[in-house]
C-alpha cells in the first residue's frame, strides 16, 4: 500500500490507476473525480529507488502553468496501516457520484455531488477515541461517517468486486476488494 500525504488535493480528489506495462512500471491515471472537470488519462513512469521508495515521472497539463503539458516528479512511499480491520475495499454508489474506502483502521469518503461541487473526508481509527476526522473538505457533512455503517459491514470478509452491498439505506457496487 502507497499512501498520499495526510491532506487531499483539491484537484483530483480520485483517479483510477492502469498498469500498462510490466517491467518498468508504467502506469496510466484516469480521473474520476477531479475538481478541473473532465482530462484526458495522463502516463507515468515509476522507478524503485534505493531506499524502497518509487520514483514516478510523468508529464500531464499543470493547472498552475495554464494547463500547458509540464514535467513532474512525485516520490511514493510506503506508509504505515493503522490498525484496524483486516479487509480493504472501494466501493461506488450506484449513481457513480461518492466513493468509499477502507484499508485497516483508515477509511476515506468522496463525493462529487454535481460538476465542481466536492467533498471528501478522512478518519482514523484510534484505540481511545474510536473514529477521528483527521481532515475534511468541502460539506463533508452528508458523507457517511465510518462510525456511522460500521456495524452494517460486519461481512466484509466476504465481499468480492462487482457485488451490491447496502451501507446506510443506500446501494454501493464493491469496486475494490482485498484481504489484508
Amino acid at each position: 500500500m502507497y499512501v498520499l500525504p495526510k491532506r487531499l488535493s483539491t484537484i483530483t480528489l480520485l483517479t483510477l490507476l492502469i498498469i500498462t506495462c510490466e517491467g518498468t512500471v508504467k502506469c496510466r491515471w484516469i480521473k474520476l473525480i477531479d475538481s478541473l472537470g473532465p482530462s484526458d488519462p495522463d502516463e507515468a513512469t515509476f522507478t524503485k529507488l534505493p531506499n524502497g521508495d518509487y520514483l514516478e515521472t510523468g508529464s500531464m497539463p499543470s493547472p498552475d502553468h495554464n494547463n500547458v503539458v509540464t514535467e513532474f516528479e512525485e516520490v511514493w512511499r510506503r506508509g504505515v496501516l493503522v490498525p484496524g480491520s483486516a479487509c480493504a475495499w472501494i466501493i461506488q454508489s450506484v449513481d457513480g457520484k461518492t466513493f468509499l474506502g477502507r484499508v485497516g483502521g483508515s477509511y476515506l469518503a468522496l463525493s462529487e455531488e454535481k460538476r465542481g461541487v466536492f467533498k471528501a473526508r478522512r478518519e482514523e481509527w484510534d484505540e481511545q477515541d474510536g473514529w477521528k476526522i483527521i481532515y475534511a473538505i468541502g460539506s463533508a457533512e452528508g458523507l457517511p461517517r465510518l462510525a456511522s455503517i460500521g456495524n452494517q459491514i460486519k461481512d466484509e470478509a466476504s465481499w468480492s468486486i462487482g457485488e451490491r452491498v447496502v451501507v446506510l439505506g443506500s446501494d454501493y457496487i464493491v469496486r475494490g476488494f482485498e484481504g489484508l
